[in-house]
């Protein structure tokens, strides 16, 4: 198995993207609501050079993504480039992958200006892989959901 890593347009790997972006949210992010992802929405961060793919393949088919926006931060306008997903189907999660996965979105978030890339590590695992890959903890994510009974959050 020789896996090949590349920026890829969004339309050319949405029906394939999706399906396995399905697999990611059960696995991660279900607690965040029903999965509906829209690629107008992708598509016009991408053609505003906003948003990139990248894909992991395994002959034609697609194995792993990881995708990244790209925007001035608000506070000193260098540009920043964070991940939105990074996921491998479980059966490529073994040898350097990610890591490979991973490094040539860097390659790509550097030569297109970025100073700092930020990536979610949903656990333990992702967050050792990425401190072997040089990135640091910087900060604890929380988040709070808003409880459709609370009449004092509508108030």
């Amino acid at each position: 198995m020789s896996l090949t890593f590349q920026a890829e347009p969004l339309t050319d790997a949405w029906p394939e993207l999706v399906a396995m972006h399905y697999q990611h949210w059960q696995e991660n992010e279900s607690w965040r609501g029903p999965f509906e992802p829209l690629l107008e929405r992708y598509l016009v961060h991408e053609r505003l050079g906003g948003f990139v793919l990248f894909t992991a393949r395994d002959g034609e088919k697609l194995v792993g993504s990881l995708g990244v926006f790209l925007t001035p931060s608000r506070h000193t306008q260098q540009l920043i480039a964070s991940e939105d997903y990074l996921y491998l189907l479980p059966e490529y999660r073994r040898g350097r992958n990610a890591m490979k996965l991973i490094a040539t979105a860097e390659r790509c978030c550097w030569d297109r200006g970025a100073v700092e890339i930020e990536v979610t590590a949903i656990s333990d695992r992702i967050g050792a892989l990425l401190r072997s890959l040089d990135y640091e903890p910087v900060a604890v994510q929380y988040s709070k959901k808003r409880k459709m009974n609370d009449n004092a959050a509508a108030a």
